[in-house]
């Protein structure tokens, strides 16, 4: 695995009163999924982002359902923040070790099966969600498990 960030080191957003500044150290951020942790916006975010930002790419349950072949896309990407929502359901263990090598991408990868995919404590993360009532800021955090 490779763990300089080869794409982007830093993503905000914005939406409304919210904001996200996510910071990248590593090549393969893995956002671990837990209920409530305000992921479902972050996603909504970064989907809205890369319809202008062409180095995002978003990859998503919705898209399998759409007959996306996620092994085809991701296979075909270059220099690209592939951004993969629900990885435990899209992401097959041959794909997550294609992933753990690929020196052309950088992937922010959201699930919590983080198997095959040869990560570090230093490569988990979690929302950390901060509010003072008017604004919202959601910045990464590592993973304390």
């Amino acid at each position: 695995m490779y763990s300089k960030p080869e794409i982007m080191e830093r993503m905000r957003l914005t939406r409304a009163s919210c904001r996200a500044e996510l910071e990248f150290w590593n090549n393969i951020t893995f956002l671990v999924e837990s209920t409530g942790s305000a992921k479902g916006m972050v996603c909504d975010m970064i989907r809205e982002a890369a319809e202008s930002d062409t180095r995002i790419l978003c990859i998503s349950a919705e898209d399998k359902a759409e007959s996306l072949e996620v092994r085809r896309v991701i296979r075909q990407a270059e220099r690209k923040m592939i951004v993969i929502e629900h990885a435990d359901l899209l992401l097959t263990d041959e794909m997550r070790r294609y992933i753990a090598f690929d020196k052309t991408n950088q992937y922010l990868i959201m699930g919590r099966n983080t198997d095959s995919l040869l990560l570090s404590r230093a490569n988990l993360y979690e929302l950390d969600v901060a509010s003072d009532g008017v604004r919202t800021k959601i910045r990464l955090k590592n993973y304390r498990g």
